[in-house]
């Protein structure tokens, strides 16, 4: 049975100080680390080769001072994790650039739509970070899912050219706003289509918005039957880069399935962004549900594609991290709306 979590007016106001309190003590916060970046193309639907007016988009790789983690982040504000545990900092004086592997080209219906004709189509590109030997698929728009680099084989070639991708399942998530207790006519449903990549066995979620996650093949859990099930949903503020307080914070509603043809556990914004949670890594979901701490909160720097170095200009993004106290995760939330997960259990 899906819950939604709702923190009493007390209880927020008796949080908020709390998190004020930990805001202004800095020194028990430590900052992420800038590793590298990188520039990555990204082709249109239709564009069929690179030029010169591809688009182009900038990627910050960080690592987080606290929980040594992988944080993934595009110029429009995508994020993507990589469990300290799986993650590989580059300690190379020169930035290679990243290596194209494939590009693929997958559809995603709306939810209710039966028709697989009345998918729209998104591009994928697939490239390998030389720095690190992490996988990066990026989307024409900029969204982005990191493969971790003991899972990122290269791409296999079928006579020269890529695989197509295998159809696997579909889901229609539904996803309440902040506040919203109760599924209702209003609450908003995103058709997820799940492909799976057959250059490297990788499983792609891929939302009716365009927004995508990734999970390495080996890392799904076993067939557990078919369709999905609703667990639990969490509401999360999240303030704006260089905002101390929590007054103007925007709230977003996330709802937590169980993909119950692999096991394997996704998170899904109001906004349309997804993350998800290897079956492998998913731990046991008992009822109550439970809702969410906040543990700290870091503001990053996101160049644009082409830029050097920092400016004064360089946008930059406010990330909130919570844990889920259902089962240990890290929830990473931008200001965006976009959110990246570490399963609290890696093996």
């Amino acid at each position: 049975m899906s819950r939604r979590i709702l923190i009493p007016l007390t209880a927020l106001a008796l949080s908020l100080m709390a998190c004020l309190g930990s805001r202004a003590q800095e020194g028990k916060v430590k900052d992420p680390d800038n590793l590298h970046a990188l520039d990555l193309k990204a082709r249109k639907v239709g564009e069929d080769s690179f030029g010169p007016d591809t688009k182009q988009y900038g990627v910050e790789i960080y690592q987080d001072g606290n929980t040594g983690d992988g944080i993934h982040l595009s110029e429009v504000g995508a994020l993507s994790l990589v469990p300290a545990k799986l993650f590989k900092a580059s300690d190379a004086k020169e930035v290679k650039a990243a290596l194209w592997q494939h590009g693929l080209l997958l559809g995603a219906r709306p939810a209710g739509e039966t028709n697989p004709d009345k998918a729209k189509d998104f591009a994928i590109e697939v490239f390998k970070d030389e720095n690190n030997g992490e996988m990066i698929y990026i989307t024409s728009d900029g969204y982005l899912s990191v493969v971790p680099a003991g899972y990122a084989p290269d791409t296999v070639l079928d006579k020269g050219r890529p695989k197509k991708p295998a159809f696997l399942h579909g889901h229609d998530l539904a996803c309440r706003k902040a506040g919203e207790d109760k599924f209702g006519k209003e609450t908003k449903k995103y058709g997820v289509e799940v492909y799976r990549d057959e250059n490297n066995g990788n499983l792609v979620y891929l939302t009716e918005k365009g927004k995508i996650a990734v999970v390495p093949g080996k890392l799904s859990g076993k067939d557990a039957g078919k369709g999905k099930t609703s667990l639990y949903g969490l509401d999360m503020e999240v303030r704006k880069a260089g905002e101390k307080e929590f007054e103007k914070a925007r709230k977003f509603g996330v709802e937590v399935y169980r993909d119950e043809y692999n096991g394997n556990l996704i998170y899904m914004c109001e906004t349309g962004a997804i993350a998800v949670v290897p079956g492998r890594f998913v731990s046991p979901y008992k009822e109550p549900a439970k809702g969410v701490t906040r543990r700290f909160a870091m503001d990053l720097a996101s160049r644009k594609a082409g830029d050097k170095k920092f400016k004064k200009d360089t946008t930059k993004y406010g990330v909130e991290v919570y844990r889920d106290e259902n089962n240990g995760n890290l929830i990473f939330i931008c200001q965006t709306g976009e959110l990246g997960v570490v399963p609290a259990k890696v093996e």
